[in-house]
């Protein structure tokens, strides 16, 4: 209760009138596009995730930057396109998550991202492996005045963790989340407010009770349980889904593989909502699309609002009013049945 109290009250300090008014007509323009089947949208998107850069340090298997199957070219944003881009949207954006796929900690300019965002009123939140929390990082973190931070620690001892974060060093993770811990109250705040999240796969289920003990420990303001997503469901798959359907996105075939649990929701608010920007300015339709293969186009070439309404991102949209045949990113979202 106290970490959902201190969310929303921050998060309502960020809103304005404009920003209320825009998020309002949006939400409306999404559900009279439910009931006439049209895609209607001429507000600004509420929800951005911006990827400062594609690389990481680790080797996840089920993660298509850690496995080296990512066909996007790796690179960083450059500063100049993030502070244009936020200069665009930042009179209605509510909320900018600042990662997308990589460790957005390996961008040199990652704080100074934060501060700029901040410095328009934005509520700003991240994800990291928590493999970059050194002091010095750390201070110039809780000086951004970051108002949200996840940390993924998928395992409650160094050989659980590294099952699935390969590469990784559970230790220096502990040490790097004690650390801002003890910043935090030198500091005498609670910015970033701190979630530690745990993916729970078959190797780690029977950890979720010991890591939220390890949670508490660590002074966490939010301890997460997670499903995870897997792309490879064979039996042959070194990484599987847990046998607790509680946990679980998938159920097991007589085949002996898995398949997903679709949620039942027909048509999809987060095409209304926002958008992911790449690196390299793509815009796409939400995180499922991690090639950016749908994108609407780049915003080197246009102005974020002209690719947000454009005939390729309405196009997209439609998809869900005239047909049952959706791409390929949409058959693996868990929260739409089509």
């Amino acid at each position: 209760m106290q970490f959902l109290i201190r969310y929303g009250y921050r998060f309502c300090r960020t809103l304005t009138l404009q920003k209320i008014k825009n998020a309002l007509l949006l939400f409306l323009q999404f559900y009279i596009s439910v009931l006439t089947k049209k895609t209607r949208i001429s507000a600004k998107p509420v929800t951005l995730s911006i990827e400062p850069t594609n690389n990481c340090n680790l080797f996840c298997p089920e993660c298509l930057t850690g496995s080296k199957k990512m066909e996007r070219k790796k690179g960083k944003i450059l500063p100049d396109d993030f502070n244009l881009i936020i200069d665009q949207v930042y009179s209605e954006l509510c909320y900018l998550l600042l990662y997308f796929q990589g460790e957005p900690f390996l961008h040199p300019r990652f704080i100074d991202f934060v501060r700029h965002a901040k410095s328009k009123g934005i509520f700003v939140a991240s994800s990291t492996n928590g493999h970059f929390l050194s002091e010095t990082n750390v201070k110039g973190l809780v000086l951004s005045k970051l108002d949200f931070l996840t940390i993924s620690l998928d395992g409650v001892t160094p050989e659980s963790y590294q099952r699935y974060r390969k590469g990784g060093d559970f230790n220096q993770v502990i040490s790097g989340i004690k650390t801002l811990a003890k910043i935090k109250k030198e500091l005498k705040t609670n910015y970033p407010l701190v979630e530690l999240q745990f993916i729970v796969f078959k190797h780690n289920e029977r950890e979720t009770k010991r890591f939220q003990e390890l949670g508490k420990q660590l002074g966490a303001d939010r301890i997460s349980i997670k499903s995870a997503q897997i792309n490879n469901t064979g039996q042959s798959s070194e990484i599987l889904p847990p046998d607790n359907p509680v946990y679980s996105r998938y159920k097991k075939g007589a085949s002996g593989n898995f398949y997903l649990i679709k949620k039942k929701r027909k048509y999809c608010p987060r095409q209304w909502c926002g958008a992911v920007i790449t690196w390299d300015g793509n815009m796409a339709p939400c995180c499922y699309d991690k090639e950016a293969k749908y994108a609407y186009g780049n915003l080197k070439e246009n102005r974020l609002d002209e690719l947000w309404k454009n005939p390729k991102a309405m196009q997209f949209r439609e998809i869900f009013f005239q047909q049952r045949n959706v791409p390929e990113i949409c058959k693996e979202c868990s929260e739409i049945s089509i």
